[in-house]
């Protein structure tokens, strides 16, 4: 019998045998299946369903795999991939198919058998785009993080679970990213300031700017308008902690007794203390846990750069603020500094040199920065820095040496790329994640952007609003600024491309060109195509004959450019603003914003001047005769809504214009928010909406609203399409005045474009033009879409 030693020895090597041999076998298995090298690989897609000529590509990851590992893509089908290697690719639909169809995406690891999926294709989304770019300003949430949109965001923080938050200052809303890209708004109501406590949409902020987040997922926010900390408990009700609403000054005390002026900065400590930057009082603030607000460092009122103990410091609109590794509280202040609070309460300039502004690198006092606004700290030791007006991210060490992280300093861009080949404008708000990520709150493009350890900056979410002149096909060309429109029969249309000074052309493939005028050159000149000079023209019309004619606002003129090319000027003297009827030369506009034409070929132009602080102020509706004789058809010099007869009728800002077969002219009057028609004869009436009474509502004639109608067109059923401008939405007014919605968000009146089906989203339309049949062209944000209705 054996001794209980020797047993015990000779089980431990059968054991130990049979263990080996099991991890033989598993790793022979493993040689022979490459897909289970990591378990099964998932492949995920942001849609699997999409119309053909969508902008927003199509994400697609993969997951389960090994760093090591090599993930390999394909397409079988239209369209293309960004690339086809890496964990994670973009698919973009083709921009046109005759009928149904689908792609299917492979993803293989080291060619193992393949992950697919399969993405079902439509021919033609309802709301699409024909040119231009997609990004830019807004409030639109979404499941897929870039096509969100923001307005100025201000500040991001993270949680442990890997979403974001950002005080999206502009919309005064608080919005969070979740991990998968999903981008909802937390709390707050878009475009609705305020100070309301609540739960999620109820609640309302007026310019929230600071974030910080304590240990048990409660979200401070620094509400700058509303001279206010609030806090958004874990369950999302929003509460106010300290301050009064609308009450600045500069007292300690508890909660509401407290009071604050444009607080911006936040940051809390692992004691549930909470440090505000009060940027207006030049002062920083501390609210210890049980809601006490003292002053930390700093005097109210007193700006300045001393260094000292507490409150014999001085600060100059202290922002953002991060506590450090070591227990510091570190400080951006606009005296182009960083500095550093102790424990203890000693302030001192960590880097940077008092009013001296550059963009130097280096040490301590001997770096430079231009007005320093965001900070954040890692778990090394290093301080991060949004240098706002230098449009960097810089970065402190613990030996105070001060390098740029990325941008590159004085060029504000939107690009992504490696360290100085990217560019931010007007960076604001830092943040740090455990993987040594920095999350930046990129205000001026309305996006928040990421930064690798390796240097690689990404946009994580919203897409910037890019401007420029670039003649291309569909979303690799650029415009700039208003965009009023018109089309001819074979299905192009034009744009007054505002900002730009030029007339484009936009073909139904989308294939732009500029036909008149040179970009960014202002001028009056006439002459063919390029050699012509515009000045801000806003509007633009077509005639039977081809001619093209021009609100050529900034001149006060009116031109014509013939079908070959040839630019005069049909009407008014550049440089000559007034209210003179007459024929060509002799007449005189003071703004001519909106333009359309009738079936006899009159010229009819809104002509409207802005300055109500003058006696000089128009607002009427010019008729120009084929000849070019001008008259006053409607309106005065008196500001109003009063229907009538020519002179008798008022209007308030009227801009855009469209005529119909009868010869009835239709008027969007911007600052009334009401749509007007002009008969034959000349009387003036109100088709929808009421004088002074804004707002999103349906219904007919009076009972309707409107915000800022600015463009409008007459479809195939004899209807009038809107650009409701300040609502993000295209209206229908039908002959009896009853006003319906056909595009856009309706309920919440979110600003963002999102194409697809109906009812889609929009950015501020400013002008929409009928294309024949159902179909339509729409001026939003900085892109030409084609509105395919129903």
């Amino acid at each position: 019998m054996p001794q209980p030693q020797a047993f015990h020895s000779t089980l431990v090597r059968t054991l130990l045998g049979l263990m080996l041999c099991c991890m033989a076998m598993l790793a022979a298995c493993k040689r022979q299946d490459p897909e289970n090298q990591s378990g099964d690989m998932v492949l995920t897609a942001s849609a699997t369903e999409v119309y053909a000529g969508l902008a927003t590509p199509v994400k697609l990851t993969v997951s389960g795999q090994l760093p090591s590992d090599t993930i390999s893509w394909s397409l079988a089908g239209p369209g293309s991939l960004s690339a086809t290697t890496g964990s994670s690719v973009q698919y973009t639909p083709p921009a046109s198919i005759p009928n149904e169809d689908s792609a299917m995406i492979s993803a293989s690891r080291n060619g193992g058998s393949p992950a697919q999926v399969t993405i079902k294709l439509h021919p033609a989304a309802p709301l699409a785009l024909l040119a231009g770019n997609l990004g830019g300003a807004g409030n639109l949430d979404s499941k897929l993080a870039t096509a969100a949109r923001f307005y100025g965001p201000s500040a991001v923080v993270l949680d442990s679970a890997g979403n974001s938050y950002m005080a999206d200052t502009a919309n005064h809303t608080i919005r969070k990213i979740s991990p998968t890209g999903e981008v909802s708004t937390l709390a707050g109501a878009a475009g609705k300031p305020g100070s309301v406590d609540g739960s999620g949409a109820t609640a309302r902020f007026y310019e929230p700017q600071g974030l910080a987040l304590d240990s048990s997922g409660n979200l401070y926010v620094a509400d700058s308008g509303n001279h206010t900390i609030r806090m958004v408990s874990a369950t999302g009700v929003v509460s106010t902690v300290a301050g009064l609403a609308g009450s600045a000054g500069a007292v300690d005390g508890s909660g509401a007794e407290a009071r604050f002026f444009r607080p911006t900065g936040l940051v809390v400590d692992g004691a549930a203390n909470l440090y505000v930057s009060d940027s207006a009082n030049h002062a920083l603030r501390l609210i210890n846990s049980g809601g006490l607000v003292r002053t930390l460092a700093g005097q109210a009122g007193a700006r300045g750069s001393n260094d000292g103990f507490g409150t014999a410091a001085r600060f100059d609109t202290p922002q953002g603020l991060a506590l450090g590794k070591d227990g510091n509280l570190y400080v951006a202040d606009a005296n182009h500094l960083v500095r550093k609070i102790t424990p203890a309460g000693q302030v001192d300039t960590l880097a940077g040199t008092a009013g001296a502004p550059g963009n130097a690198d280096g040490t301590g006092t001997a770096a430079r920065f231009y007005d320093p606004r965001g900070l954040s700290a890692d778990a090394n030791g290093n301080i991060y820095v949004a240098d706002t007006f230098n449009a960097t991210i810089r970065k402190i060490n613990p030996a105070g040496v001060v390098s740029t992280l990325a941008g590159a300093a004085g060029q504000s861009g939107s690009a992504d790329g490696l360290t100085n080949g990217a560019r931010f404008h007007l960076p604001l708000g830092l943040a740090n994640d455990a993987a040594g990520n920095v999350y930046v709150a990129d205000s001026g493009n309305n996006t928040l952007r990421r930064i690798t350890p390796q240097g690689l900056v990404d946009t994580v979410a919203g897409t910037a609003g890019v401007r420029g002149s670039i003649d291309a096909v569909g979303a690799a060309a650029q415009f700039n600024g208003q965009h009023g429109l018109a089309s001819d029969a074979a299905g192009n249309v034009y744009v007054a491309d505002t900002a730009n000074s030029t007339i484009r052309k936009i073909s139904s493939t989308g294939v732009v060109t500029t036909l008149a005028g040179t970009a960014g050159v202002n001028g009056s000149a006439d002459g063919m195509a390029g050699e012509a000079r515009f000045y801000a023209s806003q509007s633009v019309a077509i005639d039977g004959s081809g001619n093209l004619y021009v609100a050529d606002t900034a001149n006060s003129t009116v031109r014509k450019i013939s079908p070959n090319g040839q630019v005069s000027t049909f009407a008014g003297v550049a440089g000559q603003s007034g209210h003179v009827d007459g024929v060509g030369d002799e007449a005189r506009f003071y703004l001519p914003q909106g333009v359309t034409t009738d079936p006899a070929g009159n010229v009819y132009i809104s002509d409207t001047l802005l300055d109500k602080n003058t006696p000089r102020y128009s607002a009427v509706i010019r008729k120009i005769t084929p000849v070019g004789r001008v008259t006053t058809m409607a309106g005065s010099g008196v500001l109003g809504g009063a229907d009538g007869l020519g002179a008798t009728a008022s209007f308030n800002e009227p801009r855009g214009l469209a005529s119909d077969e009868a010869g009835n002219i239709y008027v969007a009057d911007s600052a009334n928010a009401t749509i007007r028609r002009i008969t034959p004869a000349g009387i003036v009436s109100t088709l929808a909406g009421s004088a002074g009474n804004s707002g999103s509502r349906n219904g007919i004639g009076a009972l309707a609203q409107f915000n800022n109608p600015t463009g409008l067109t007459v479809g195939a059923d004899g209807f009038i399409y809107v650009a409701d401008t300040g609502n993000h939405l295209i209206r229908k007014v039908g002959l009896d005045g009853t006003v319906t919605t056909v595009a856009g968000d309706q309920l919440q009146l979110q600003r963002g474009i999102s194409l697809g089906s109906l009812p889609g989203g929009l950015d501020s339309p400013v002008d929409i033009r009928h294309l024949g049949g159902n179909r339509f062209a729409v001026s939003s944000g900085n892109a030409i879409l084609t509105l395919t209705l129903p």
